[in-house]
């Protein structure tokens, strides 16, 4: 499948591949574009990443897009899930020079949550649970239940955490660290649920824990000039 830069609606409410596209377009110089576009997995953790940045966003995307179709939600988890790495754009330049370098190319990215979290919060006025969500969607992966608990807080947050966490697991795919990792994340919501006394047995429980124990991502676009 194709995608062209021309599709892209900019200024929107930032909850497609196209959106982050266009954003991207406007963040970056040319140079870095063409290689966002390229969607190399080797500039994006490739231990813990199939797909390059872009397609790794999609994936989530179109994982939350699924989640959606299982569950009746009150908010919108398709734009949480455009969102959660959005601070990586801007991040992008120096993480392809160390990658260049031969430099810690399983460490890149570091505090991507703090800035997607800033760009919801400040740029689109999301909510408290919203920004929440995005911030800290990076405790599923090697979080203590009591620390996810102690961050989310309350029942809202949690669900839009755990669902957001479960689609990126999903767009993580399955290198072998995500065939060792991605059980934990799992045990980690039924925990973190259970100490918020939040939905121990709900349907959202389930559909989370499924998606990370067993969903495939999307196959990637092709991202175009």
């Amino acid at each position: 499948m194709l995608f062209s830069k021309d599709k892209t609606e900019k200024g929107g409410a930032m909850r497609s591949i196209e959106e982050v596209v266009a954003y991207a377009s406007g963040a970056l110089s040319r140079a870095a574009h063409e290689r966002l576009l390229a969607d190399d997995p080797r500039d994006h953790a490739p231990k813990w990443h199939v797909y390059g940045l872009l397609g790794h966003m999609y994936a989530v995307i179109e994982a939350a897009k699924r989640i959606e179709q299982r569950l009746e939600l009150d908010f919108d988890l398709v734009r949480l899930s455009a969102l959660h790495d959005i601070g990586k754009i801007k991040q992008f330049p120096e993480a392809c020079r160390l990658v260049d370098a031969g430099q810690g190319t399983n460490r890149l990215y570091v505090g991507h949550e703090n800035r997607s979290a800033g760009y919801a919060l400040k740029v689109l006025c999301l909510p408290g649970d919203d920004v929440a969500a995005i911030k800290w969607h990076g405790l599923a992966y090697q979080a203590r239940p009591e620390t996810i608990a102690q961050h989310l807080g309350s029942e809202g947050a949690f669900l839009k955490w755990m669902l957001l966490s479960a689609a990126d697991a999903v767009g993580f795919g399955w290198t072998e660290a995500q065939k060792a990792g991605r059980p934990k994340t799992a045990e980690r919501f039924e925990e973190a649920a259970s100490l918020l006394g939040a939905m121990p047995d709900s349907r959202a429980l389930q559909v989370a824990c499924d998606a990370v124990r067993t969903w495939q991502p999307v196959d990637p676009l092709e991202f175009t000039l």
